[in-house]
């Protein structure tokens, strides 16, 4: 009978010790796929300072190896030719009397490779090609125009020894302008030729011959799609007759028209050795993106004694450059931050020009920022590409963190520029941990379950199951000893009556 009685004792411990199993599997199970390990998030603040990719993967700026567009080759703005007596005139190489004529040539050079540079006259080499028709000496340089990017030369002893007009000559500089050799050339129809049977070459000996001599445009270029004015300044060279019927026209190169006006003036008669001035008003197309425009002049008159024709030509080299439409569109970021804590601030920019900009770069600094300086470099930014740049701000004292980002680029005539923007972010005093929340209550927070192991509630489940199962069994257990004891009791009742 007690074999009997443990064996049912047994049968309900291992009763209750498969239910606690069971639930131990399910906790497990649960624990097990709650614990899966997944990607950290890395904080802002640690991640690698790139800009944040808009619309689509292409708009990205990326920093790349390509060189940076060529900011534009030197020309010669305008030129003054002088005779040896001082005088604006021609310079005759008269064959029959063997007179080689001798001047003085001053040349207006624009090289917006100087980039607004310092430059120092003793690091410049204007080197004239001596040969069989010019001869001159060293130039040297007279005056700078550093907001233009240009300077004034003069050729002293030139001779003009016949032949071909157009004198030519090579800049050199030091090598801390990191800047090639160029050649450069000037034509000059006041030099000509008399042979010695008494013909000429080059101008009329009668009627004064036609040169620009000076023209300008408003600055060292003109903005694409906005009209500006050519100013020439037309020349009658020296002769012994006027000129009647001179006129100047206009020849415009692809995406150049007129903004007013015709393409032709007529200035009419014109004295030796005098002057006229006269404009066009022109429009370089929206479209027109790098380079330069040339405009193309000829000049006509005829002598008012014999109607010898005069004629001469010119070439305007005008730089058009695109408008600089790249600007910050917004700043955004935490408008109030504890003492202590970090917040992000993030700057959007845009390139609405035409051309791109290189080498962009941005910066942020600003009263109470715990970190200023901050920069990063971001590379080239195409034409209608949007784009943004975070930065990290924070404070450890309360109060308001004032400042200023700043993008600094390369636009495509190769010139720094910078556009800023300001930004504020009030700092609020540290919450006291000790219990002085500053006016503030402290928010109850859940309790947070633990990392690892199994979660509180699976636990609770399992007691209360095992308990549940555990009371069954007492029941169970309690009810078959009072029938064994009422059985025990009518036996002995039995054997009495017995």
């Amino acid at each position: 009978m007690r074999m009997k009685n443990r064996l049912k004792q047994l049968s309900v411990c291992l009763a209750i010790a498969m239910t606690v199993g069971a639930f131990a599997s399910v906790a497990a199970a649960q624990d097990q796929s709650s614990s899966t390990v997944q990607p950290t998030p890395v904080p802002m603040a640690e991640q690698t300072a790139t800009p944040t990719p808009s619309s689509s993967p292409e708009s990205t700026p990326q920093p790349t190896s390509e060189p940076t567009p060529a900011a534009g080759e030197p020309f010669v703005s305008s030129y003054e030719l002088r005779n040896a007596s001082g005088n604006l005139g021609n310079l005759v190489r008269d064959k029959n009397n063997d007179i080689i004529p001798t001047g003085t040539l001053t040349v207006t050079i624009v090289d917006p490779r100087l980039n607004g540079q310092d430059l120092d006259p003793s690091k410049v080499r204007l080197m004239p090609q001596n040969g069989q028709n010019f001869s001159a000496i060293e130039g040297t340089v007279t005056a700078l125009d550093k907001v233009n990017n240009s300077y004034t030369v003069q050729f002293n002893g030139l001779q003009y020894l016949g032949g071909d007009n157009t004198f030519k000559f090579d800049i050199s500089y030091n090598s801390s302008y990191a800047l090639p050799v160029t050649s450069l050339s000037v034509s000059l129809p006041q030099c000509y030729t008399i042979e010695k049977n008494g013909t000429e070459s080059g101008a009329q000996l009668r009627a004064p011959g036609l040169i620009v001599k000076e023209f300008s445009f408003g600055g060292a270029s003109v903005p694409a799609g906005s009209p500006f004015t050519l100013n020439l300044t037309v020349f009658a060279t020296s002769g012994d007759q006027n000129l009647s019927d001179v006129t100047v026209s206009l020849a415009l190169p692809e995406n150049v028209t007129m903004a007013n006006g015709n393409s032709s003036v007529y200035v009419g008669s014109m004295s030796p050795e005098s002057s006229k001035q006269i404009s066009f008003e022109i429009l370089p197309s929206a479209n027109l993106t790098g380079g330069v425009a040339s405009l193309q002049l000829s000049m006509s008159g005829v002598g008012a004694s014999d109607g010898t024709k005069s004629e001469g030509t010119a070439t305007v080299t005008v730089p058009v450059v695109q408008p600089e439409r790249f600007e910050i569109t917004k700043v955004q970021g935490a408008e109030t931050l504890m003492a202590g804590e970090e917040g992000l601030l993030e700057v959007t920019f845009v390139n609405k020009g035409k051309e791109a900009i290189s080498n962009l770069s941005a910066e942020i600094n600003g009263e109470k920022l715990r970190n200023p300086g901050q920069s990063q470099y971001l590379g080239n930014v195409q034409p209608g590409t949007e784009n943004t740049v975070e930065f990290t701000i924070a404070s450890d004292t309360e109060g308001t963190i004032t400042g200023m980002v700043t993008l600094t680029y390369e636009n495509s005539a190769g010139q720094t520029k910078t556009i800023t923007k300001e930004y504020s972010c009030t700092v609020q005093p540290a919450m006291d941990m000790g219990g002085d929340m500053g006016g503030m209550e402290m928010p109850i927070e859940p309790m947070p379950e633990p990392q690892s192991g199994v979660p509180v509630w699976v636990w609770i489940v399992a007691v209360v199951g095992v308990l549940a199962v555990g009371g069954v069994a007492a029941v169970i257990i309690l009810k078959k000893q009072k029938a064994k004891k009422l059985a025990q009791l009518e036996a002995e009742d039995d054997d009495e009556d017995i």
